[in-house]
């Protein structure tokens, strides 16, 4: 029963994956048109500040709560009272900082938005329990409708305090709105029932997976919040609404490919019978997804002009050139979450920690290194940043698997020669199609960049791909259970920044 309800749970969790996402899409550029960059900017300000300390609001317990099949009634009281506490304590701490933050970043009207946002710490830590029980029933139903609801209700909220004249506010409203409703839902169909005991020692065994937990999500964190931080101190608010915006529309590829993918190449290296077989179904799963990334993420660097004016407005142009400049980061931030759920898999925690944290110090170092150039300096740099630790990535990934890493270069090619081959038929065709409408000039982009990208792949490696997409077969539900936490925070914290 568990295992049927875990399987259509997690089909009605892709489905609304792909609903929530084009409930954001529909909404966000409503709000970018009436608010602006600055209301965006001012957010993009804030929300590091919270998502950092969300880091911290369970103290790492949600996730091996999870892993617990008997917890007693005293344990999760116990992890509800300490997650709770500690997210008060984040929430206020954040609340007597707001001001001191606001002042060296030489923006008054950044420490209310911070304070007001504050609370949503509280919340996160009271919903660790809830989550966690909901996860090992494997219900993962409950969670499909309640991430719709919750966005559903909360950008109604958000678009109607945005045309009510609520300027930044509004996006408050939108995120004050989206946790208060996820909580209510998550607390209605948990049935926990709260003790009012709290033993500290029983929790004592979970700290040391739910620290490294915390760890690594802190390092992942820190190479997407600490860029965004660097264009706000540095070069306004109004340019960080463009840089945030830009990087919001450059993770919806990554939300779309990266959460199915990272589940299902988890647990066939985890199910593997042996080495040899990981090897196989990775070098498919690597094939197929350099080729989706490719064409993903070098048609968006190719048509981010385009985009942002048709999606946006004109008012958001110098969005264009930071999307195209980060769409590199892109591409690489989602092969490095494929060669992560390969080293996790295969057990080797340790390395996948190291090589995220490693991966986040570049790109924060190539942030920094860029700003003087102004937001495209950024915007490459962490590109660059990226991109500076494939060799590492791929290495490590090679010896885990007993391969070299010359037979993934090999693996390579015919994705990355297709996407030169693209760049240049898109920018010929785009030069003589300059006066043309932008969205006749967008479908014709499109329709170039992939009948240019398929034939080369075909040619080169066609009979491969083949084989590769027969290998693959989806099997993420019987460990989504242990990740769903951890999934669930991302996913909730990405909504609508």
């Amino acid at each position: 029963m568990n295992d049927r309800r875990a399987f259509f749970g997690t089909i009605a969790m892709s489905t609304v994956s792909v609903a929530k996402l084009g409930l954001q899409l529909l909404v966000l550029p409503l709000m970018a048109r009436v608010l602006g960059p600055e209301a965006f900017g001012i957010i993009g300000l804030a929300w590091p500040f919270i998502v950092f300390a969300s880091v911290l609001t369970d103290a790492g317990l949600g996730t091996p709560l999870v892993r617990e099949k008997n917890a007693s009634r005293e344990l999760e009281a116990t992890v509800f009272w300490i997650s709770t506490a500690i997210g008060t304590i984040s929430a206020v701490l954040l609340c007597i900082l707001a001001w001191p933050l606001a002042a060296a970043f030489s923006r008054p009207d950044l420490a209310p938005v911070l304070a007001a946002l504050s609370p949503i710490l509280m919340i996160g830590g009271s919903m660790t329990v809830p989550t966690a029980r909901i996860t090992r029933s494997r219900n993962f139903t409950i969670f499909a409708i309640g991430d719709i609801l919750s966005v559903g209700v909360s950008a109604i909220a958000g678009l109607l305090a945005a045309y009510l004249g609520y300027g930044v506010w509004s996006l408050v409203i939108q995120q004050l709105v989206l946790w208060i409703t996820k909580a209510a839902w998550l607390f209605s169909k948990s049935n926990f029932s709260l003790a009012f005991c709290c033993k500290p020692f029983l929790a004592n065994r979970l700290l040391g997976f739910g620290t490294h937990c915390a760890a690594a999500n802190f390092a992942d964190l820190a190479g997407k919040y600490l860029p965004p931080l660097i264009v706000g101190g540095w070069l306004g608010v109004t340019t960080l609404g463009h840089y945030a915006m830009a990087s919001q529309l450059m993770r919806v590829p990554e939300m779309v490919i990266s959460g199915p993918i990272y589940l299902a190449i988890f647990t066939a290296v985890a199910q593997a019978p042996n080495r040899q077989a990981a090897r196989a179904m990775v070098f498919s799963s690597f094939r197929i997804l350099l080729t989706v990334l490719a064409l993903t993420f070098c048609g968006l660097g190719l048509t981010a002009d385009l985009v942002t004016d048709l999606l946006l407005g004109a008012g958001w142009s110098d969005t264009a050139p930071m999307l195209a400049a980060l769409a590199p980061a892109g591409f690489f931030v989602c092969l490095y979450s494929f060669l992560g759920a390969v080293l996790l898999g295969s057990g080797n925690s340790s390395q996948q920690f190291k090589l995220t944290l490693f991966c986040s110090l570049a790109m924060v170092i190539g942030a920094l290194s860029g700003a003087q150039f102004g937001p495209l300096g950024v915007a490459l740099g962490v590109s660059l940043g990226a991109a500076a630790l494939a060799p590492f990535y791929l290495r490590s990934l090679a010896h885990e698997l007993g391969a070299s890493v010359a037979s993934f270069v090999l693996t390579s090619v015919a994705p990355l020669t297709a996407a030169c081959v693209m760049v240049l038929t898109v920018a010929g065709i785009r030069m003589e199609i300059a006066e043309l409408p932008m969205a006749v000039q967008l479908a014709i982009s499109v329709a170039a960049g992939v009948l240019s990208f398929v034939p080369v792949v075909i040619l080169l490696g066609g009979r491969k791909f083949l084989e590769d997409l027969r290998r693959i077969r989806p099997q993420a539900a019987e460990l989504e259970s242990e990740l769903q936490p951890s999934l669930q925070a991302a996913q909730t914290l990405e909504v609508s920044r």
